[in-house]
């Protein structure tokens, strides 16, 4: 066995000059700043490439140890993979910036058996020298712009931010034995595999304060948030000349403040500080089946019939356009017509919506507010091409997941009765009879009657779509008649955390170096996985079917296997306490969680609620004298002790509600008390020693589970080896 490897690389990096062609134009208006700093750089700031194989080259054969005459061959292990690679880095101007990268990995072909004559030698030299044949080509880049905004005295106060990547990406086909050449060649049946992807985002920012202060008024008013009150001036008066009195006291000019009221009054409209906003698309797209390889930047050029040129699979698809080129490969014959091949054409597609806000409505009172969509979509077919160049496809579907922050804040404090039933859950069931009448009145294909139960024809009592919108309206609070019908169209509504520091008052000032109030509130809507319905038929492309299932509901356009709401207040309400002079520090936490899971199969409804309670306290003690003696003294360090305690009560409650039964059963259900106590000790940089002793006691409220306790109790040395 005899291997070699090898790599040449090559880098360049410059620092090229940036150019701005109308930097000496005349005149000093703010407005010309964004045609003054215009810029260009007309090379590329870094370029590199690299070349490498790997050769590897063996020979088995085994001996033949039975009594047995078999002719045993020669096996051989031949791998001989080229790779190359290169890339770019280019600042096009000081706001626009380009990355590109791409990678080609290629195996020289070599004949069969061991290379001992002339000719198998040529063969694999000219292979060689070709680079080998293409077995898997990549590339990615992309291209960031910061728009100018802050160079336009009106908008200053916005930024902007916007990146295009994309990716690319193809894979040989399996080979197969050319009966002729007796090599191995690519496989016509199979194809090769092409995929792509593109990616968009943007990012937007306003910085309120600023477009505040472009107001004097303003600008006075917010500077004076934290400016001390209006002082008093002496002023020196004027002497006369015939004065002979020198006891004239000098006298004194009030400075005038804005007063308390305007003050409160304009915190309270200036209270927005900052609003940010981010947008993410990413699509992709994969095709397998495809018969040309790759010569330039993953592009294959060649002539159609006409003596035309085409570029397959075009300069759009390997820059990650999106557009479908499924029918233009099939009609160019790029698609293999292999009978007996099935290919599974596919799209992705991503989407992220955040956004933020900073709220201040006085002094050290923060509100922050987050709300977010997360939705992405799976299509998939199987496809394939027959003669005459037609592309057919067959099998489609379509899966994906849907989220987003919601408001369910008008159904948290409510309790269960003492036979576990709820009056929100009570609710839900009486919100299915407006949804039932308003989805059958926009559906043509209903012809409005009542069922036994009071269900208009078509939209009975367990019909997905009937369920998800009286769901969605029960547990956020909100009328059935106003509630959006298709939960894909919902709105995210934000989510907030409210901080407090009232340790600035003067009572508490002189005790306390913080007190913060804290409060956090999240809440998410989401559709876990959803399968578009193969039955499903919309003749009118209005969003509505006339298609039915066995209990006689029309269908669902995507049917989903559950859909939850995950709502916590963490914490609901929480003190942070750190005392001015003796080092100690405590702290209160009550936080809540609701979880609320509807699975469609047997219409079940899981509520699982969790409260909890936890009281800290922390104490800490400089220059700790230890409490045994060391050489027959007790020696003091400079290091201090910190001891630390923690209390906690969690009360955890799991309901299963079932609808058609009428039932509200306990499935399972604990309490759980536990005390955390510790001592840490740190010696120096590299020693620390910590005594520790924790319990838990756990209580079940269910009779399917037993009480138990765990107690953990020692101490612990650390040493530190590395610096």
């Amino acid at each position: 066995v005899t291997g070699v490897q090898t790599c040449a690389p090559s880098d360049l990096n410059a620092n090229p000059k940036n150019y701005m062609p109308f930097k000496k134009m005349g005149g000093n208006s703010k407005w010309l700043r964004i045609i003054k700093d215009f810029n260009v750089t007309p090379l590329p700031s870094s370029l590199n490439a690299s070349i490498g194989l790997d050769r590897t080259y063996g020979e088995t054969l085994l001996r033949n140890n039975s009594s047995y005459q078999a002719l045993i061959d020669t096996t051989f292990n031949k791998i001989f993979t080229m790779y190359r690679s290169w890339g770019l880095k280019w600042d096009l101007t000081k706001s626009i910036k380009m990355n590109f990268d791409a990678m080609n990995q290629s195996r020289v072909d070599e004949p069969n058996g061991r290379i001992d004559n002339k000719e198998k030698q040529k063969i694999v030299q000219d292979n060689a020298w070709g680079l080998g044949r293409n077995t898997n080509y990549q590339h990615n880049g992309d291209i960031t712009y910061q728009v100018p905004l802050n160079k336009i005295p009106l908008l200053d106060w916005t930024s902007l931010n916007a990146k295009y990547g994309f990716t690319y990406s193809w894979l040989t086909a399996p080979l197969q034995l050319d009966t002729v050449t007796n090599m191995a060649v690519i496989n016509p049946a199979l194809g090769n595999t092409i995929q792509n992807s593109s990616t968009w985002q943007f990012n937007a920012n306003l910085t309120m304060t600023s477009l505040y202060n472009k107001v004097p008024f303003f600008k006075k008013l917010m500077s004076s948030q934290n400016a001390p009150p209006p002082t008093k001036q002496a002023v020196k008066p004027k002497v006369q000349p015939n004065d002979t009195s020198k006891t004239k006291k000098p006298e004194e000019i009030k400075k005038k403040g804005i007063p308390g009221v305007v003050k409160f009054i304009g915190k309270m409209v200036l209270c927005v500080k900052n609003i940010g906003a981010t947008y993410t698309e990413t699509n992709g797209t994969a095709l397998p089946g495809f018969l040309p390889t790759t010569e330039v930047i993953g592009n294959n050029f060649s002539k159609d019939a006409n003596g035309n040129m085409m570029v397959a699979p075009g300069w759009g698809f390997v820059f990650g356009s999106q557009k479908d080129i499924r029918q233009q490969a099939a009609g160019s014959g790029w698609l293999t017509q292999d009978t007996a091949f099935i290919g599974q054409y596919s799209r992705t597609y991503n989407q992220n919506i955040t956004g933020r806000a900073t709220i201040e409505p006085f002094d050290n009172f923060r509100i922050e507010l987050a709300l977010s969509k997360q939705y992405t979509n799976n299509y998939s077919e199987q496809y394939h091409a027959l003669n005459g160049n037609i592309y057919d496809p067959f099998g489609t579907i379509e899966n994906g997941s849907y989220s987003i922050t919601y408001i369910t804040w008008g159904t948290a404090f409510s309790k269960d009765r003492k036979d576990y039933s709820s009056s929100v859950f009570e609710t839900f069931a009486s919100n299915r009879y407006n949804t039932s009448t308003r989805l059958a009145q926009i559906n043509q294909y209903s012809d409005l009657s009542l069922d036994s139960a009071g269900f208009y024809d078509g939209y009975g009592g367990t019909q997905q779509d009937v369920l998800t919108a009286a769901f969605i309206s029960a547990y956020s609070g909100k009328s059935a008649d106003k509630i959006k019908l298709d939960p894909y169209k919902l709105f995210p509504l934000p989510n907030w955390r409210v901080t407090y520091d009232i340790s600035k008052i003067p009572q508490l000032k002189k005790v306390f170096s913080s007190v913060t109030l804290s409060h956090a509130y999240r809440s998410i809507f989401s559709i876990n996985s959803y399968t578009t319905n193969l039955q499903y038929d919309d003749p009118n492309g209005k969003g509505y079917t006339y298609v039915r299932d066995l209990s006689n509901n029309f269908l669902p356009s995507r049917e989903a296997g559950q859909v939850s709401i995950n709502e916590s207040f963490s914490p609901l309400i929480g003190v942070d306490i750190n005392f001015k002079k003796n080092g100690l520090f405590t702290r209160f936490e009550l936080r809540k969680d609701r979880n609320l899971s509807l699975t469609y199969t047997g219409i079940q409804l899981t509520e699982v609620r969790t409260n909890e309670v936890t009281i800290g306290a922390g104490y800490r003690i400089p220059k700790f004298k230890l409490p045994f003696k060391v050489g027959g003294k007790r020696k003091q360090l400079n290091n201090d002790l910190n001891l630390t305690a923690d209390f906690s009560i969690r009360k955890n409650n799991t309901v299963i509600r079932r609808m058609i039964e009428n039932t509200n059963i306990p499935t399972a259900g604990i309490n759980v008390f536990s005390i955390k106590l510790a001592a840490d000790y740190i010696i120096n940089e590299k020693f620390n020693v910590r005594a520790f002793y924790d319990r838990i006691v756990n209580t079940p409220v269910v009779s399917t589970s037993f009480p138990n306790s765990n107690t953990n109790f020692g101490i612990a040395i650390r040493f530190t080896l590395a610096q």
